[in-house]
């Protein structure tokens, strides 16, 4: 079969979505399907190289226009039913280049009306379906718990998503859901009958699993965005417990990194916090690890806290509303507090540091994460899209 996967990430950075397109690529063409991957972005944002994740994989990248206010355009096309004729181009092209596919995943809506376009002028049957990456749960978190003045910025984005996805999803022949969160908050959009819930893939490492060091050590890995993942909120819970013997090493690269810094200094951590810089094996630089700590305000399926417990380390994590139910196991690979509750945080961080929470070994932690492995992912993925 000829599967396309087609997004608007340049796919430039070393992130989770990123190393999810990878993985998934390798899954289905494993399994003898033809795949590609097709970008089509803003021209702006196709400046530098792919990253090596995708070396060997077929990636097709297209510009298109406008390059600001993507979601805001696609809003008044959709009003007012006009086209985007440079995605329509893209689709076009790709179409050309590499043949019509049998069927599409797609991870950003606004493509979606343009790409069905173009396939009714082919006349082919090719199958169409969203694959949210953490958008509907961005959405319902900023709609439903913060108003117009707390954030008019996100307020405007989300709500113009919304919006968007209101008039598109029904266009789609079905939804990929990350998490059962994306799945319960779909029934925002009526299109409940149509949504797969697949998770993400994770590599399963086979090397030796971590080890718990003597002095508490906690680990942060991934993007330094404080919006969403919410970074400072994590960094005000340590300096509660700053009198405490403990470190914590953080793991990647962001947006907000200066001002991260900046905050971790005036809250007096600058003793107790290691800023490592971005790994595209962000694991592999880590020698000792007591537990891996993840504070966002939303997501869609936090792949660190799965990759964590691979490698045998546990977590704790916000029970935020889309993900990390699915893959913390209270007891055994790792706890959960109320998303955005700094006192509950800080009390599961006091126990950790006294040894007062339970965890199971190493070995035990690493097999809860075997139900996010290639071949789970590829059983549940063939099922949602008929292969």
């Amino acid at each position: 079969m000829k599967i396309s996967i087609y997004t608007e990430h340049p796919l430039t950075v070393y992130g989770g979505l990123e190393k999810v397109l990878a993985l998934t690529y390798k899954c289905l063409s494993q399994k003898g399907h033809t795949v590609r991957i097709v970008v089509i972005a803003p021209f702006k944002e196709l400046v530098s190289p792919t990253i090596d994740w995708f070396k060997g994989i077929p990636v097709n990248r297209f510009g298109m226009k406008p390059e600001r206010f993507l979601r805001l355009m696609c809003w008044l096309r959709l009003l007012f039913k006009k086209k985007n004729k440079t995605i329509i181009q893209a689709f076009r092209g790709d179409f050309r280049g590499n043949g019509i596919p049998d069927l599409a995943m797609v991870t950003d809506p606004e493509l979606i009306p343009e790409f069905s376009e173009v396939i009714k002028q082919t006349g082919a049957k090719t199958k169409i379906f969203y694959w949210d990456h953490g958008l509907i749960p961005g959405t319902s978190y900023w709609l439903s718990r913060n108003g117009w003045k707390t954030n008019s910025r996100l307020f405007i984005f989300y709500f113009l998503f919304s919006q968007i996805l209101k008039k598109v999803l029904p266009l789609a022949d079905g939804v990929l859901a990350i998490s059962t969160g994306i799945q319960k908050m779909s029934s925002r959009f009526k299109v409940v009958e149509k949504v797969h819930v697949v998770f993400n893939p994770i590599e399963i490492p086979h090397d030796k699993f971590n080890r718990p060091p003597m002095t508490p050590r906690f680990l942060y890995v991934g993007r330094l965005s404080d919006f969403d993942k919410n970074i400072s909120f994590l960094l005000t819970g340590l300096s509660r417990i700053k009198d405490e013997e403990w470190f914590l090493d953080i793991i990647g690269a962001g947006p907000d990194e200066e001002k991260l810094k900046t905050l971790s200094f005036r809250l007096g951590l600058e003793n107790k916090v290691r800023w490592l810089g971005a790994y595209p094996d962000p694991f592999s630089k880590v020698q000792d690890c007591t537990v891996l700590l993840l504070t966002s305000r939303s997501e869609g399926f936090p792949v660190v806290l799965a990759e964590a417990n691979a490698h045998g380390i546990p977590v704790i994590s916000s029970n935020c509303i889309s993900g990390p139910e699915d893959i913390v196991i209270e007891g055994v690979n790792g706890y959960l507090y109320p998303e955005g509750n700094l006192e509950a945080f800080v009390d599961i961080l006091r126990k950790v540091i006294k040894g007062e929470l339970k965890f199971a070994s190493p070995e035990e932690i690493a097999k809860t994460a075997e139900r996010f492995s290639p071949e789970a992912f590829y059983e549940r993925l063939k099922n949602a899209l008929g292969l």
